[in-house]
């Protein structure tokens, strides 16, 4: 028993560690409109658009984020593009951006284009990090499905200005949540 519980113990503490390692963007949407320069989301008959050549990671993706719109807002309507560098054609419209992301892993950007928030990708896990910072940015947790977080409703959703432009993935390449133990706990070579 006592065994069991050292084991949850340091399960939880390497939990906690990884927790606090990551680093998700900043804030970039509200709830109200706060200045005149805001892109709206809400309010709109616009849907996502996205490539029919995007992988099918990247559609299921965009399908979570129209049903997380709808259950914040009522409608999954939105004026959002979301493309991937060298993949989508949607990409091809914003070469300055997509320069700052070719050959790049797991990155994403999120700007405003002409009334639209672009979400770019610079491969297909790139791109779904994107899509799903913008779901937990309004408000979706990870959790709602497993442990009943609630969504919260809101009428408006607005895209601040100056938002934050490239993001790296939500972890670094190569980090665990749960330290190899076997490297951690093995004896250590002593040279004599």
């Amino acid at each position: 028993m006592k065994r069991q519980s050292l084991i949850t113990m340091v399960l939880w503490a390497c939990m906690g560690a990884a927790i606090q390692n990551v680093n998700a963007a900043e804030m970039f949407v509200s709830f109200g409109r706060t200045a005149d320069n805001q892109l709206q989301l809400t309010q709109t008959s616009d849907t996502i658009i996205y490539s029919d050549a995007d992988w099918e990671g990247v559609k299921i993706a965009v399908r979570n984020l129209r049903n997380d719109l709808k259950a914040v807002t009522g409608s999954e309507c939105a004026p959002i593009i979301v493309g991937i560098v060298d993949k989508s054609l949607l990409a091809n419209k914003y070469k300055k951006q997509s320069k700052h992301l070719k050959g790049k892993w797991e990155q994403y950007l999120l700007f405003t284009d002409k009334g639209k928030l672009v979400i770019l990708g610079s491969d297909k896990r790139g791109t779904i990090y994107g899509i799903y910072e913008l779901s937990r940015q309004i408000g979706v947790s990870p959790w709602y499905w497993m442990a009943d977080v609630p969504i919260a409703q809101h009428n408006e959703l607005y895209i601040n200005d100056g938002m934050p432009q490239i993001q790296d993935r939500l972890m670094p390449p190569g980090h665990n949540y749960v330290p190899d133990l076997g490297q951690t706990f093995a004896p250590q070579k002593r040279y004599v």
